[in-house]
């Protein structure tokens, strides 16, 4: 039952009672019958609402789970916090190298194969390229002597670059916008040798 201001109400008893006869009836009258068109086309619409509800129901189940084990890895967090100036070191929230295993297969960021099992550190990579990244993440060489032009290295994957050139013994210099902040923050490494002050445009 329907309310004047348009909201359902529910039914009453004998409401339902005589919507459930109609129904059993309906089966008696012919095919063409425009009565039966109308009940055939209302039960349609009804089953397909219903579905669709349970399609979406099941998506949203399916996207809860995947992104929980997303979200337990290291570089899929949306609580990741990645600043080595602070020394707060990138890591997993779960133990062991898997975080799980997805409902739904990605592809993976190098190679594009799919995967379903979940690097514990990279949430984007299969574990044949995970574990290849792994291998290559502490990788060491000695650059003594050489020299290395960065552009971009005052924060984020650009600092990590340069201090992995600077650790590894190269004479590297940085271009950036903000060459007052980048010397901050190189000054901050525990490991810190002294820094040449930026130079200020004419």
């Amino acid at each position: 039952m329907t309310s004047q201001a348009g909201e359902s109400t529910g039914f009453t008893p004998e409401e339902l009672e005589t919507a459930l006869r109609v129904l059993g009836e309906a089966k008696y009258l012919g095919e063409e019958d425009d009565a039966y068109v109308a009940l055939r086309r209302a039960c349609g619409s009804f089953y397909k609402d219903v579905k669709k509800e349970r399609r979406k129901a099941k998506r949203a189940q399916v996207a809860e789970a995947d992104r929980s084990v997303v979200e337990s890895t290291a570089t899929g967090s949306a609580r990741r916090i990645d600043d080595e100036t602070a020394g707060i070191p990138l890591v997993s929230q779960v133990r062991g190298a898997s975080a799980g295993e997805l409902l739904v297969p990605r592809s993976c960021y190098i190679c594009k194969q799919k995967y379903t099992v979940v690097d514990a550190f990279y949430h984007q990579l299969c574990p044949d390229c995970a574990a290849s990244s792994h291998a290559k993440r502490d990788a060491r060489t000695d650059l003594t002597g050489r020299r290395a032009l960065l552009t971009g290295g005052r924060a984020k994957i650009g600092m990590y670059i340069a201090l992995r050139l600077l650790r590894d013994g190269a004479h590297l210099t940085i271009t950036t916008r903000f060459p007052r902040d980048a010397v901050r923050r190189f000054r901050s490494m525990p490991d810190a040798e002294p820094v040449r002050q930026p130079q200020d445009r004419p």
